[in-house]
């Protein structure tokens, strides 16, 4: 029986990179949003198209959020309502999900209902502006008893990454190339000690 050369292995390795492709593709991010605002709350997801760094509203693809204040609640996704990402301080690793409340004035991210301004939204800003510094639970009215607000500084966690348990098409032809890799190695330790 021939023993598994180089050439075989080389053919392993190159039907890997073409599955990965010249550059792999982002894989959209899901992060679970749970976030309290003094007695309110909003609970729900956020989609974005995988990129890392400092987000821009593009990147937001999907989302579905329980906006919920006292005694009234609001559900929004992309399909009844819009995103706003002024600014540079909205950012993501794999991980995490980020708003900077210390960064550039004038900053927010908004999820909000279209129509008249300063009802059904959840935002995070900078200052105080299109929305209240800091966090803002805003299901029916913001003077309303039931819109929430809490101030906030500094960069924080407003959303964490879903487990995902199915690697990606890449992932596998690499973990197929490594096993590969071990298995020649192992046959020409085999082969040499028989020797």
């Amino acid at each position: 029986m021939k023993p598994f050369g180089l050439p075989s292995l080389s053919l392993v390795v190159l039907g890997c990179a073409l599955v990965a492709g010249p550059e792999a593709a982002a894989t959209p991010i899901v992060y679970e949003v749970n976030q309290t605002i003094g007695a309110g709350s909003v609970v729900g997801s956020i989609t974005t198209d995988g990129a890392t760094g400092v987000l821009a509203q593009s990147d937001v693809t999907a989302w579905s959020l329980d906006i919920n204040g006292v005694g009234a609640s609001m559900h929004i996704d992309q399909t009844s309502s819009i995103v706003t990402d002024y600014g540079n301080d909205v950012s993501a690793t794999a991980q995490y999900l980020y708003f900077n409340f210390s960064g550039t004035d004038g900053d927010l991210f908004l999820f909000q209902v279209g129509g008249p301004a300063g009802q059904n939204y959840w935002c995070n800003a900078v200052s105080s502006g299109e929305c209240f510094q800091g966090k803002s639970a805003v299901p029916v009215y913001y003077s309303y008893a039931s819109s929430q607000f809490a101030s906030a500084e500094g960069k924080q966690i407003i959303g964490v990454a879903a487990a995902n348990g199915v690697p990606e098409p890449a992932a596998w032809s690499l973990m197929l190339a490594g096993f590969a890799g071990l298995g020649v190695m192992l046959r020409r330790r085999v082969a040499r000690a028989s020797i």
